[in-house]
């Protein structure tokens, strides 16, 4: 009886080692596949930076990938270091307003952070709205000739860098999808050229007023 209890509790024990040699292992695996997989979309996105860009990443994006496979940091920290490279890259594509960008946040991106942090996973904080031509609206000859003025004028070319960031932003918006969207980002660059005390400032200001109502049949949204 003794005997059999022995051979009982060997077994168990042995059952007990082999099933955490199994966990270990797949946690093993589960590790490797995660850092080959960090280690990919890094080259993904150092790859596509350049090709639309002709710039490699910044010390920012790649201090915060080396941050995906630091072990000491929890889950959640490492989503926030996700982020923060989602927001980097898009930062970069509401600049250049190339279409490959915006694929590489809404696909590639979006599915490793679905992939691998699916508790902190929220898709807003992915989402990439469009910014370019493939996707959104082109800008006529009309806008251009007031992005021509406002690039002419005497505003001090920081504003004029911030004000036509912002204008293209908005110009890129479907208005078909998020009519909304675009009366805002209308109106926070109608907003920043009627606070500089300007009169070429606010002239352009009413012409963009002026093109919105022609085009869209909607006023801008006024900021205060």
């Amino acid at each position: 009886m003794r005997r059999r209890k022995l051979i009982f509790l060997l077994i168990l024990l042995i059952t007990l080692i082999v099933v955490i040699l199994i966990l270990v292992y797949i946690l093993y695996l589960k590790s490797i596949f995660y850092t080959s997989g960090v280690n990919d979309l890094h080259y993904k996105a150092e790859k596509v930076v350049y090709e639309t860009s002709n710039q490699g990443l910044n010390e920012t994006i790649k201090a915060k990938f080396d941050d995906l496979k630091n072990d000491e940091l929890s889950d959640q920290e490492k989503y926030n270091s996700l982020f923060l490279i989602r927001m980097n890259l898009s930062s970069t594509y509401n600049k250049n307003h190339d279409p490959k960008l915006r694929s590489f946040i809404n696909n590639e991106l979006i599915q490793f952070a679905k992939n691998n942090f699916s508790k902190e996973f929220k898709e807003n904080d992915f989402l990439q709205t469009c910014s370019d031509l493939e996707c959104g609206e082109k800008i006529s000859a009309e806008l251009e000739k007031i992005i021509t003025d406002i690039k002419r004028s005497n505003i001090p070319p920081e504003e004029i860098e911030t004000i036509l960031y912002n204008l293209e932003l908005a110009a890129y918006i479907p208005a078909d999808d998020d009519l909304e969207s675009k009366r805002y980002g209308y109106g926070l660059v109608v907003w920043q050229l009627n606070n500089l005390n300007s009169a070429e400032a606010s002239n352009s200001a009413k012409s963009l007023k002026e093109f919105f109502v022609k085009n869209y049949k909607e006023e801008i949204y006024e900021l205060e």
